[in-house]
């Protein structure tokens, strides 16, 4: 395990020392808010107007939305969907929380109950979406120096976040970096969030993947489809408790009392996913990341420009390679785990795929 989290850990150094490319100039083009709210206003219609956009701050210039006044829109979600989706889409001190994540949980709930007004909670999944991403890429812009992010890990990678900054995670930051002459590629082993808490309950990893693969539904939020509930694990064990409706409530109760026994226990830092998951996501990933270093550097015919790590979470890397290459070329063995980078745009990102 030692040498696959030294693996990951690598690949963190490299990015402290050498910095994350971002362009700002990509995030003008993109108008991510905007098309965001064009598809709200689809769903939501005149309701968009009257209870929605009435009570929102616009910042032309920063391209962000913010609410200054929330209580509308509590009683508009209320009223459209029922007292009980609060739970979806609120954190741990009961505050609405305005990003894709809770919008998921909203629309996937209303959407597997047949909810009358699914529709309307697809509408403000894309509201959501739109104050989200445009509070993420200011912080990002914000915190960019000379065109790089020069990211903060602590102990790197045990905690794997970086306070000031913690979008530089973000799938969609492979699209911000510098890619003319690139294809880009990804690694991400699947189910890996679930599979890990499943060893953190006690079954070994083939015995986790078994139970996965005989599953639909999530297991800490049956209401998602399995792959929506792996993109949103740590949000959901970092700061949504209230929204677990699964067949493992009880367990995270018994692992949240084992969390605070521990001596490393901070009632202000520590949870479930960093404390007792972390590293197993990072031990499985180690293991391909290994194995993809090996590749590389056994390749004598390949330069350094040719394939770039260029990006690195605790349960994904991801790859720029040439354009006259092809990644069966680059990586004979190593190819078949890499998929092709999801293209930018506003429904790969509000349905996780760019999370």
């Amino acid at each position: 395990m030692l040498m696959n989290l030294q693996a990951v850990k690598s690949q963190l150094l490299n990015a402290e020392n050498n910095g994350i490319n971002f362009d700002k100039e990509k995030v003008k083009l993109l108008n991510l808010r905007r098309d965001c709210l064009t598809k709200a206003r689809k769903f939501l219609g005149e309701d968009m107007d009257y209870h929605i956009l009435n009570y929102c701050i616009k910042d032309i210039n920063d391209d962000t939305v913010d609410f200054y006044d929330v209580m509308p829109l509590r009683e508009y979600i209320k009223n459209t969907l029922g007292k009980g989706y609060f739970l979806s889409i609120v954190d741990l001190e009961g505050d609405l929380r305005f990003d894709i994540e809770h919008g998921l949980l909203l629309y996937f709930k209303a959407l597997k109950e047949k909810h009358k007004n699914v529709n309307k909670a697809l509408g403000l999944l894309y509201v959501f979406a739109a104050i989200g991403i445009g509070n993420e890429l200011k912080v990002l812009k914000k915190t960019t120096v000379k065109g790089k992010l020069y990211p903060k890990y602590g102990n790197l990678g045990v905690l794997f976040r970086w306070e000031k900054c913690p979008y530089v995670t973000r799938k969609y930051m492979m699209h911000m970096d510098n890619n003319e002459g690139y294809k880009l590629y990804y690694l991400e082993p699947s189910n890996l969030h679930q599979i890990a808490f499943l060893i953190c309950t006690g079954m070994s990893f083939e015995e986790a993947k078994a139970f996965i693969n005989n599953r639909t539904e999530g297991i800490f939020c049956e209401y998602l489809p399995l792959d929506i509930e792996n993109k949103l694990t740590e949000m959901v064990l970092t700061d949504g408790l209230a929204a677990i409706q699964g067949i493992f409530s009880t367990k995270l109760q018994e692992l949240e009392i084992e969390m605070k026994a521990l001596p490393s226990y901070n009632k202000d830092k520590s949870n479930i996913y960093d404390t007792l998951m972390r590293t197993h996501t990072m031990n499985i990933l180690g293991i391909f990341v290994n194995n993809l270093v090996s590749e590389i550097e056994g390749n004598s015919a390949l330069v350094p420009s040719d394939i770039i790590i260029n990006h690195i979470t605790p349960s994904r890397v991801g790859i720029k390679i040439k354009d006259y290459l092809t990644i069966e070329d680059v990586l004979p063995t190593m190819h078949k785990y890499f998929k092709p980078l999801e293209e930018l745009t506003v429904d790969n990102l509000v349905f996780g795929d760019l999370l």
